[in-house]
């Protein structure tokens, strides 16, 4: 189980998340876990390897916290803590773990893209542009939990409580939820996020239509092999990948490939220098190649 807090601005008043307010129903239920605090391990994020690929599941609880910021950020602004924290978990998911995300304003950053600083954890100026922060990406709760948009009170009523959530579909069909009583008691918030499902057209993008057509127990393995015409389809071929190489100067190059790939090849000597921009969630790297290489 993993839980975090987070410096929040001065407009908002946070307290301190307490896991405990989970801990106890699943040691009611003798579940086993373990808490990970990120104030307690110096604000930084688990590792998706080396902690949580220990775990058959993890939640993240982020308790009272609005925007996770460190000291001196301003309203607009998150630490990049909270880029680390989305990309461990991302990689958690694609290694087979299943994630539980909750909290009073659990995805509202990542919704709303707020700036961080990438490649100095420094705080932001929104303002400007040329502080070089960027937003951080809605891409995880779209295409990994699968909630496109974040919809701001959408279970809150007149009088500030909260509607009862109510189970329509399989696998929570029948069930409910009711909020307060013997819980966290910090449900004064709501909000809900429209499914992705919901917004891409499913003739596009068939893959967020996700439906439980069947649930079996203890199934002979080999019922679950992929169906003939899976198995005879020829392999696809990979699309071809193109570089295209412009000289800016005598012994420089800009080299531009697919999507956000970028590169710029100096030449020495007795050398190349490689500069490379892998994409907006990784900083720029640089390599040299020497002969023989």
């Amino acid at each position: 189980m993993c839980e975090r807090r987070s410096t929040s601005s001065a407009r908002f008043s946070a307290r301190r998340a307490d896991p405990s307010s989970i801990a106890r129903p699943l040691a009611a239920n003798q579940i086993a876990a373990d808490v990970y605090d990120v104030d307690a391990r110096g604000r930084i994020a688990p590792d998706h390897l080396g902690v949580l690929s220990h775990y058959d599941a993890v939640i993240w609880y982020t308790g009272d916290d609005v925007i996770t910021r460190d000291s001196g950020m301003v309203p607009g602004t998150a630490s990049r803590l909270a880029n680390d924290e989305m990309l461990a978990m991302r990689q958690y998911i694609e290694e087979g773990g299943r994630l539980m995300f909750t909290g009073k304003y659990a995805g509202t950053q990542y919704a709303q893209g707020y700036e961080f600083d990438l490649e100095h954890g420094r705080a932001c100026d929104p303002s400007t542009a040329a502080d070089g922060c960027q937003v951080l990406s809605d891409d995880f709760l779209q295409y990994y939990l699968g909630s496109y948009l974040y919809n701001e009170d959408a279970g809150t009523k007149a009088n500030g409580g909260l509607y009862d959530v109510m189970g329509v579909a399989n696998p929570f069909e029948g069930l409910s939820w009711s909020f307060g009583g013997n819980s966290a008691n910090n449900q004064d918030h709501s909000a809900s996020f429209i499914a992705t499902s919901g917004i891409l057209p499913k003739d596009k993008y068939p893959q967020f239509d996700l439906r439980v057509s069947k649930n079996a127990v203890d199934v002979d393995a080999a019922a679950l092999g992929a169906p003939a015409a899976v198995k005879a389809a020829a392999v696809p071929v990979p699309p071809q990948q193109v570089v295209k190489v412009d000289p800016v100067a005598k012994g420089i190059w800009w080299l531009s490939g697919s999507g956000n790939h970028r590169s710029i090849v100096f030449e020495f000597s007795d050398h190349l220098v490689c500069w490379a921009n892998e994409g907006p969630l990784r900083p720029p790297g640089r390599t040299t190649i020497s002969p023989g290489q």
